[in-house]
């Protein structure tokens, strides 16, 4: 059954054996690839620790929306401030997964020149690592927000 399974993923995703073979060689050849690998890897964890927050919290905002909010109050101001928290999370959650991106075949192929590749590791570091910083700044905030939210709720506008 994995065999069709893996036939059919292989055919529509267009892997190619020589592809996978010169992205091991490529990587190898960088001399410094297990600092590029651990500064992927520190980032992969932070994003996903982040994600999983963002997600938790989405689910809060949306439990929050149905509990909190009744029918008479759907059209309030806090409920709009909710609903925009929600599409702020659920657009922080799109940013963060592409820290979750992989390189290398099929979808990200490496450059062909040593230097090239290695320029190209790089760049993918300074942008995951700006993205992590950035959306970590927001979700802080988005958080901060939402406490304000329901503190709101439940002593000023009962």
């Amino acid at each position: 059954m994995y065999n069709l399974i893996d036939r059919i993923f292989t055919t529509l995703l267009s892997l190619n054996e020589e592809d996978e073979r010169k992205f091991a060689d490529t990587r190898r050849d960088i001399t410094h690839i297990n600092h590029i690998l651990h500064d992927m890897v520190i980032i992969d964890t932070k994003s996903s620790a982040l994600l999983t927050h963002v997600s938790v919290m989405l689910a809060v905002v949306i439990g929050m929306l149905f509990t909190l909010i009744g029918p008479n109050e759907s059209g309030s101001i806090l409920a709009y401030m909710l609903k925009i928290e929600m599409v702020a999370y659920a657009l922080v959650a799109m940013v963060l997964l592409r820290c979750l991106d992989i390189m290398g075949p099929p979808f990200r192929k490496l450059k062909n020149e040593l230097h090239a590749v290695d320029a190209q590791y790089h760049q993918e570091i300074v942008i995951r690592r700006a993205i992590y910083q950035l959306m970590s700044r927001v979700v802080f905030s988005l958080t901060v927000v939402l406490i304000l939210i329901t503190f709101l709720k439940i002593f000023v506008f009962q």
